[in-house]
């Protein structure tokens, strides 16, 4: 006999054609296992085999199992070795060729619904081994999966943890759950609205013509029975050959009266039958009136938020606008301070000179930094350059100076320049 599986530890898992393994792969597990490696080398792939050995479908569910086939191959296998709560080591293998599956559990033949049993239902399985199949899969019918499992919460504990008048409200009412207790409710109070206007008038003039039919029906009876030698029910008295047409007249009379009695409240019964139908009439209509006012209510607000958020949506465009203005200003500003009211064609000059002055500073450090006795073509090539950064900054720059003081009379209005 199938018995459900309490405690389960996946021993080792081993595959072919299965996915990205085509050749027969093994993975062995012990008590707390990690699994990495780089995007699309198999990690999901030992999760979807695990469902696939115990649901027949991939830890994500759906009924399409094309993707889990290798793409040399239409024969798929997996096998499964685990321990029961016995401790006893079991193996279970599942092979899809083509579109046929089998099941084996210990060489034996399984079927799904065996699994099922021993596993629980496939949602269930896949909730525990994959809590994204719980959420994304199941959505709001994970609700009712839980409600199946979880434990029933004994009405006296939810009665202890409310107040005193809701625990009133609810003593001795009968429910499974708060959802169909609530829908009930609801459902009754409509009724009791609907029923309310007239209800009782009704119910008592719809008594008193069952009451008279009763009595018409009976005093026919008795009419119908009377004969000389029977005694009437009603007087106690026995009817003769002689009483004989008065009591069946008296009868008759009462018979009449009961009868006129009860098409009055017939009558009756079908003016307040009018009136209620009038007053369900009219609180429909008002019901109706509440709601397309509700409806306006709604749109109205509808049509503001519609206009507050057109109404920012412009003000964030005149606000990006101004940025804009701003940014372009910051640039135009930015341009002036760099080239003053120079044209454009005398602004790159500027760029040009300056570029050419760096290098010449450059040159004079490197010069100034070796002997102070220079060659005579060295002294000749700085003294071109000073004259040349004369030319350039206005600064007269005698030639060798000492190699600081070369440096110090270049960079020392290096700060009044523009770069």
């Amino acid at each position: 006999m199938i018995q459900p599986v309490k405690k389960l530890r996946i021993l080792s898992l081993t595959v072919k054609g299965f996915k990205g393994f085509s050749e027969e792969t093994a993975f062995t597990f012990g008590d707390l296992n990690t699994i990495t490696g780089h995007n699309g080398q198999g990690k999901s792939s030992i999760a979807d085999a695990i469902a696939f050995a115990i649901t027949g479908v991939s830890f994500y569910g759906g009924s399409r199992l094309d993707h889990l086939y290798h793409k040399n191959t239409r024969d798929i296998s997996v096998v499964m070795e685990f321990s029961d709560e016995s401790g006893a080591v079991r193996r279970l293998f599942r092979s899809r060729v083509n579109d046929n599956m089998d099941i084996f559990l210990d060489e034996r033949r399984m079927t799904q619904r065996d699994l099922t049993i021993m596993f629980g239902e496939r949602d269930l399985f896949l909730s525990m081994l994959n809590p994204r199949y719980f959420i994304d899969i199941l959505g709001a019918k994970g609700r009712d999966l839980l409600e199946r499992y979880l434990p029933d919460i004994p009405k006296e504990t939810i009665l202890a943890s409310l107040s005193e008048h809701n625990q009133a409200l609810l003593e001795g009412q009968d429910f499974l759950s708060a959802e169909a207790f609530a829908q009930t409710l609801r459902e009754e109070i409509a009724q009791l609205k609907r029923d309310a206007i007239y209800t009782q008038a009704l119910a008592d003039t719809q008594a008193r013509i069952d009451t008279l039919k009763k009595e018409v029906s009976r005093q026919k009876y008795i009419v119908a029975g009377l004969k000389p030698g029977v005694q009437c029910p009603m007087c106690k008295q026995t009817v003769t050959e002689a009483t004989l047409p008065k009591v069946k007249q008296e009868f008759q009379t009462s018979v009449d009266n009961l009868s006129r009695q009860g098409k009055e409240q017939i009558e009756q019964f079908t003016q307040l039958k009018t009136l209620d139908d009038k007053a369900k009439a009219v609180f429909n209509q008002f019901q109706q009136d509440d709601i397309a006012k509700a409806e306006r209510t709604l749109a109205a607000l509808k049509a503001s938020r519609d206009a507050a958020v057109e109404n920012a949506q412009q003000k964030n465009a005149q606000r990006q606008q101004e940025i804009d203005r701003l940014h372009a200003e910051i640039q135009n500003t930015e341009l002036d301070l760099e080239c003053g009211l120079l044209s454009p064609a005398e602004c790159e000059r500027l760029r040009q000179v300056n570029s050419e002055l760096v290098k010449l500073a450059a040159e004079i450090e490197v010069l100034s930094s070796q002997s102070t006795e220079l060659p005579a073509g060295q002294t000749e090539r700085l003294e071109q350059i000073c004259s040349l950064y004369a030319s350039v900054t206005g600064i007269e720059i005698p030639p060798f100076l000492h190699k600081s003081g070369v440096y110090d009379s270049c960079f020392r209005h290096k700060e009044n320049l523009i770069f």
